[in-house]
């Protein structure tokens, strides 16, 4: 579970799991969507969601988030993927930074797909239009820092020759392109990105206490928000290269 792990929360188990995430609900804000509502618990910026089809019902996942003041993402929606295991939770595919001219909506910068935790109220608002405003933040999983261009496309060469010559800000929303191997062809929240570490912040999980870290990384199009628990991050220094993979997440922007 990257987007958990990169936020400092572990868990031995399930149960643990249920247990020490199934009490916060009652400490969280209401938020109403289509055919249900959502609860979302917060702490120092840290959000966790939690759909309800009624006073009585849960809907079966929690979802975690990180809210940050940066810069809202323009995304313009060309596809909804539902869930129906978990009805509220489901992925958008869009163009990031999607411009409205006089002919109606252009194509943005590159596509993009996030994990919306707010699903169902996004699809709300999908009705009245195919622009949504958004805040994305990435969870990274396998993370490495570079001190420049040349150690960071030795480093992409070995992965794959493709990546001999990639870019210092590069997103590849790599979720997007199936796999052959898999039977499901459903796109996932995936990307591989490089980019600039601009800053980075040593934050504590208040729940659970254990350490994390929060990144802001210029990569292709937008300077992102990057959460990770690698322990590697204690010796980082701004204007390093960065090189991840990443769970990417958004919710509309609405305030906490």
């Amino acid at each position: 579970m990257v987007p958990f792990d990169a936020l400092g929360f572990h868990f031995l188990n399930e149960d643990e799991f249920v247990d020490t995430l199934g009490l916060l609900v009652d400490e969280g804000q209401r938020r109403p969507c289509r055919s249900g509502f959502y609860i979302c618990w917060e702490r120092e910026g840290i959000e966790l969601w939690y759909g309800f089809y009624d006073e009585s019902r849960f809907g079966g996942s929690i979802t975690p988030f990180f809210y940050t003041e940066g810069q809202p993402i323009s995304f313009r929606v060309t596809d909804v993927h539902e869930d129906p295991e978990y009805p509220f939770d489901g992925f958008l595919v869009g163009d990031v930074n999607a411009l409205i001219d006089v002919e109606g909506v252009r194509s943005g910068d590159y596509p993009m797909c996030v994990q919306m935790v707010d699903f169902r109220c996004a699809l709300d608002r999908l009705e009245q239009s195919g622009l949504l405003s958004i805040r994305a933040v990435a969870f990274a999983g396998d993370l490495v820092l570079f001190e420049g261009l040349e150690e960071l496309r030795r480093y992409t060469k070995g992965i794959d020759p493709v990546l001999a010559e990639i870019a210092p800000r590069t997103f590849l929303p790599v979720g997007l392109f199936p796999d052959p191997e898999e039977e499901s062809s459903a796109p996932q929240p995936v990307a591989l990105l490089t980019g600039y570490l601009r800053r980075i912040h040593p934050r504590r999980n208040p729940l659970t206490g254990h350490p994390f870290y929060h990144m802001i990384v210029d990569t292709q199009g937008q300077r992102l928000d990057v959460l990770s628990a690698d322990p590697a991050l204690a010796e980082a220094r701004p204007n390093q290269l960065l090189f991840c993979t990443a769970w990417m997440a958004a919710r509309m922007t609405h305030e906490p």
